[in-house]
Formats: structure tokens, sequence, C-alpha cells
């Protein structure tokens, strides 16, 4: 029987376990894969992404031994259920991964959107912005001699959610001063969510909006950590960015922009007196950002609720649709 105590207390153990079990799911899930596709390419790319990600957590500011941990695991668990997803998608037929959104971002992604901006992909696609992200990447790997198979950029998806697991690492670290057992359990629950593993193993744009959205909640904390002038400007660009992009991934994104600056007025209203800059500067700059952001949305004539309206009812359809093939 597993229960929370023991797994807590496996995650505290000063031991090599998280290495164990990175390498028997890796060594598992290249095993799925290469079964699934008939040959060693998804071991090769994902061997890539890997160091990849590895190698970028080796430098500020990404650098950290429980970053490095977290995607480690992360990925190797990620991995394992990507190749179970391949399985059930090259060998038994799966409605969800063959007759679905997945596949239409899939085939999007490796040459049919080939030579649309992303302006006209976003009439055919509300994910635009993700496929031309996986565009990039097939285009990187088929460059390199790799067939686009659908394994690229569901690998991708695996180093998005890995990624998102080394930051929020930071995240945890800034909210509770470098807890070790709290950033240990955080790790373990992380990398044993069924959602997360989700998002890595079938192609979907799920995993890019999770960094995304993750990232802009990291510049934010940082900030309200240590409320210095330099943060601020690094949460403007990131925010600004976030506003003008987020659409690009799913429509009604790009109200979290919006709402995480709401959140972030009201921490600051309610926070800690001692800020290092003139509270005054800070009030002055968010309204000038809510004026901006006004300006933006009255020139591209954007309805905030017809974004969220189309949304759901996009989602909403999706969803009965594909109950009733399965």
């Amino acid at each position: 029987k597993v229960d929370f105590i023991s797994i807590t207390s496996i995650a505290e153990a000063k031991s090599p376990l998280y290495k164990i079990q990175s390498i028997v799911l890796f060594a598992l899930g290249s095993l799925f894969h290469a079964v699934a596709y008939g040959n060693i390419q998804p071991l090769l790319i994902g061997i890539v992404f890997f160091l990849a990600g590895y190698l970028m957590l080796r430098f500020a500011p990404l650098e950290g031994q429980y970053e490095r941990d977290a995607f480690r695991i992360i990925f190797a668990v990620c991995w394992f259920w990507a190749g179970v997803s391949a399985i059930y998608a090259n060998k038994l037929d799966d409605v969800f991964q063959n007759y679905s959104d997945a596949v239409s971002f899939y085939y999007l992604a490796s040459g049919e959107a080939r030579g649309l901006s992303l302006i006209d992909l976003r009439v055919i696609s509300e994910g635009a912005g993700a496929i031309v992200f996986w565009g990039w990447i097939y285009d990187l790997f088929s460059s390199l001699g790799f067939a686009k198979e659908r394994f690229i950029g569901i690998t991708a998806n695996t180093f998005f959610v890995s990624m998102t697991g080394a930051i929020a690492v930071k995240i945890v670290n800034i909210l509770f001063g470098s807890d070790e057992v709290r950033v240990k359990r955080f790790i373990l629950i992380f990398s044993l969510c069924g959602m997360f593993w989700l998002f890595a193993a079938i192609h979907l744009r799920d995993a890019l909006i999770l960094l995304a959205v993750t990232t802009l909640v990291y510049f934010w904390v940082k900030y309200l950590d240590r409320p210095r002038m330099i943060y601020l400007l690094f949460l403007a660009v990131a925010s600004v960015t976030a506003f003008l992009f987020f659409t690009y991934l799913r429509t009604e994104f790009q109200l979290v922009p919006l709402v995480m600056l709401f959140a972030g007025v009201l921490a600051l209203w309610l926070g800690r007196a001692g800020l290092n800059i003139n509270r005054l500067w800070v009030y002055i700059f968010i309204a000038s950002g809510f004026v901006g952001i006004w300006l933006s949305a009255y020139s591209f004539e954007l309805d905030f609720y017809d974004i969220w309206r189309v949304g759901y009812e996009q989602y909403f359809d999706l969803s009965v649709r594909q109950s009733q093939e399965s």
C-alpha cells in the first residue's frame, strides 16, 4: 500500500531514487517508442531534447540542482507515458489522437501550414502560435535528416512540461525560502499529475500554454517577492508579450495577463509597506498598462466577452464530438 506518508518519506530520502526512477522510466518509454514507430529515431529525438533542457538548466537564470532534478524526473515520467500514448495511436488507432485536434495540429505543424503567416494561420486554427512553434521544431529536425513524424512534436511537449516543472521549482523556492522538503515533495507531486502526462504525451497545445502561463507567474512572483525596478521591467515585458501572443495559443487566454494584473495590483495594495521603490510609480505604471491594453483592444476591435464565449463554445463542441466518437 502506497499512501501519502510513504510518498513524502520517499521524497525526503537522501538517496539516488530519483535517478533510478528516471533511468527505468526513460528506458521503458524508449522501448515503447521503438515498438510504436518501428525505429530508434524517437529515442534520438528524446535524448536531444533532454540534453538541451539539462544544459539550459546549467546556466543562469535557470540554473539550479533541484531544477535539474525536477526536469529529469518529469521528463522521464512524461517520456514513459508518451511511449504508452504512441502505442495507442499507432497500434490501436486511438480515436482521441488520430481523429481529433491532435492529428490536425500535427498535420498543420509538419507541413500543411507551410507558407502561411501567423495571422493567416489564425483563421484556420486558434492554436496558430503553437503550430508555428512546432513547425520550427519539425523543420529543424528535418534539416538534420529526421522524418517529420508525430513523435517530434510530442517530445517537444514533454520538454515543455518538464521545463514548466523546473520553473515551478523556482517559484516554490521563492515562496518557501528554499525549503528542501517542500521542493522534493513538489517535484514528486508534479511528476505524478495525470493531467500533465496528457499534456506531454498527446500532440496538443496545452503543454506550451502551461509553460507560457507558468513563466508569466514566475515573473509576477519574483517581482512581488522583491519589488525592484529591474523586476518590474522584466514583468512588464513578459506581461505585454503574453497579452499580445496568448491569443495565438488559446483565444480566451488573452485574458490571463489581465487577470494576473488585477491580482498583482491587489497583492501590492494589501502587501507589505516597505517597498524598495515608490508605490506611486508602481500604480502609475499599472494604470498606464491598463490604458495601453484598452487602446490596443480598441484598435484591434477586440471584444473580450466574445473571445471568452467563442473559446468556450469551441471547447464544448470538441468535447461533445469526442464523446460521440468514443
